[in-house]
This record gives C-alpha cells, sequence and structure tokens, in this order.
C-alpha cells in the first residue's frame, strides 16, 4: 500500500492551513491593539493566554485519551450499545 498515507496528510495539511488562515485577523488585531497602546501584552493578559493553552491541551488530551481506547474496543468487539454510540 504504497502512498497510503498521502490523503490524510493532504486534508491534515488543509486543514492546518484553513485554522491558520482563520486566527490570523485575530493575531493581526492583537497585535495592532497591543502596538497602539504602547505595550504588545501585558501580565494579566499573558496568564490568561497561558490558562487559556493549558486548558485546551488538558482538554484535548483528556478527550482523546478516552476516546482512542473506546474506538478501539468498538472496532474489535461487538460491544453492547455500540450502535447507538456509532449512531450518535
Amino acid at each position: 500500500m504504497k502512498g497510503h498515507g498521502r490523503p490524510a496528510a493532504a486534508a491534515l495539511t488543509i486543514i492546518g492551513l484553513a485554522v491558520a488562515l482563520g486566527f490570523m485577523p485575530v493575531v493581526y488585531l492583537g497585535i495592532h491593539e497591543g502596538v497602539s497602546r504602547g505595550g504588545l501584552i501585558d501580565s494579566y493578559v499573558l496568564q490568561i493566554v497561558w490558562f487559556t493553552l493549558l486548558q485546551a491541551l488538558l482538554s484535548t488530551a483528556l478527550s482523546a485519551g478516552l476516546a482512542i481506547p473506546v474506538a478501539c474496543a468498538f472496532s474489535r468487539r461487538d460491544v453492547p450499545g455500540r450502535g447507538l454510540v456509532l449512531l450518535l
């Protein structure tokens, strides 16, 4: 199966570019606003940004940490309620 991962890599690249393009206006406005006020970022905003990034990282890790074993179990066994979960 040569070249099997290419569609997935292309899809991830497109999604990554779309997310980056979506954040560009936010980053631009944030930098523009910070420069116009005389400082790029103050300690309070930096604290909020770090908390938000940590929260997002932990939420992602917890979700993936629970979802991956459940998905593996559903793909390998006929678990009761499998059809309902897949339907959802």
